[in-house]
């Protein structure tokens, strides 16, 4: 792909950014009695995942069902975990001690560690019940990435370039397809798909355009989302499953973090412009809306999109005037 073509990408995304944006609904996300709200993804099916401090002081996570209903999944002394959604009203995570663990909404958690690790930590959930993420071994702080699937079954893998920077899986679906990224020595990151029969694909622009690729998502379809670095700016990038990439960045935006796409191609994160964090949600078009949580995501850092679901409603976090952290819901 040349730099011409990137342009042209880059140069409709603007002009999409600069477009009226359609209204869209905004609903905050706090379990009763939260003093504050920390969420951490959302999944297809419209569930949230997170945790937040009670009124007691105590931190728990939840699972907020698409109803609106929450339910609290036990205490941060139990269970510090971050929390990731996956399908069908379960999360998984990792607790204290470094295990990783599958929940339901009846509050029931099977703990699992990788054979042979010394460290489990989940980072990915798909639909499926796919979960991949990172282990260490003893002795070693080095990541090295796994996959566990459906059936229970795990594969533990180093990418091409890891070196002692390690490797980092970010997605997973449920064709058994793994994108993330893994660093050399020096700590560069180079962008990866892993496919089903275990081979490697560089993620990476066909012209040699950026470094440091880190890849955040993958969909059913396996198209492919995330950011890398040029110059001084961060931009993100998509990939669709033939391998085509575009570029995208809205004007004068130093940071384009990509955080989650949708089975649409869909794609949310937030970027760095004019010294606040703002929320993005970029569309199969090429089309790019910028956001914030109407007077309440305008807080010293900003607003946050960490998720999104089927129909492209957005999950993520701002901050108040108080400093204090919401989770928020936007729907379109």
């Amino acid at each position: 792909m040349s730099k011409r073509w990137l342009s042209i990408a880059a140069a409709l995304a603007a002009l999409g950014a600069c477009g009226k944006a359609p209204a869209a609904v905004f609903t905050d996300v706090d379990p009763p009695g939260s003093q504050q709200t920390e969420v951490t993804t959302m999944d297809a099916a419209g569930n949230i995942a997170g945790w937040y401090l009670a009124s007691d002081d105590s931190v728990a996570a939840f699972l907020r069902l698409k109803n609106g209903r929450y339910i609290r999944l036990g205490s941060a002394k139990r269970h510090p975990m971050m929390v990731i959604a996956g399908g069908r009203n379960q999360i998984a995570g990792w607790v204290s001690g470094s295990h990783g663990y599958i929940a339901n909404t009846r509050n029931r958690f099977a703990l699992f560690d990788v054979p042979g690790a010394a460290e489990t930590f989940p980072k990915a959930f798909d639909a499926s019940g796919a979960i991949g993420g990172q282990i260490t071994i003893a002795g070693s702080q080095v990541r090295h990435g796994f996959l566990r699937g459906p059936d229970g079954g795990f594969a533990t893998f180093d990418a091409p370039h890891a070196g002692t920077g390690g490797t980092f899986v970010e997605g997973v679906n449920a064709s058994g397809a793994a994108t993330g990224f893994a660093r050399d020595d020096s700590g560069r990151s180079y962008g990866f798909l892993r496919k089903p029969d275990g081979s490697f694909i560089d993620v990476q622009l066909p012209d040699g355009t950026g470094s440091y690729f880190e890849p955040a998502c993958i969909n059913a379809k396996g198209e492919i989302a995330g950011h890398y670095q040029t110059g001084s700016t961060v931009p993100g990038f998509f990939r669709d499953a033939q391998g085509n990439y575009a570029s995208f960045r809205t004007p004068r935006a130093w940071l384009m973090e990509v955080t989650a796409m949708n089975d649409s191609g869909t794609v949310t994160g937030h970027l760095g412009l004019r010294g606040r964090t703002r929320g993005f949600v970029r569309y199969p078009s090429g089309l790019l809306r910028v956001f914030d949580v109407p007077k309440r995501g305008r807080g010293s850092m900003g607003t946050f999109a960490l998720g999104i679901d089927s129909i492209g409603a957005i999950t993520g976090m701002y901050w108040d005037e108080n400093g204090r952290e919401h989770g928020f819901l936007r729907t379109p």
